[in-house]
């Protein structure tokens, strides 16, 4: 019995601070809050879009340099043309 009186404690004097606030202060908060939580992906996933992001950055670099070497090795013919 004494926990729930003290749920009701508490619960009681949350809602009595909110009704104390001006709704200026309330709605400042709010938006305060808002700015520090952050974007949603990062709170969702964590950093795997950020690594996700990295490493096709990369896989996209080494497939450039591929085609770069394939096109420079060729010496201006393509592959289907020596056939």
């Amino acid at each position: 019995m004494a926990k729930s009186d003290e749920l009701i404690k508490y619960i009681t004097q949350r809602v009595v601070t909110y009704m104390d606030t001006p709704p200026d202060e309330r709605r400042r908060t709010r938006e305060s809050v808002k700015v520090r939580r952050g974007r949603w992906d990062v709170r969702w996933f964590g950093m795997l879009p950020l690594a996700a992001a990295m490493w096709l950055r990369g896989l996209r670099g080494i497939w450039r340099s591929l085609r770069r070497l394939r096109a420079a090795g060729s010496g201006g013919h393509d592959d289907e043309s020596i056939r």
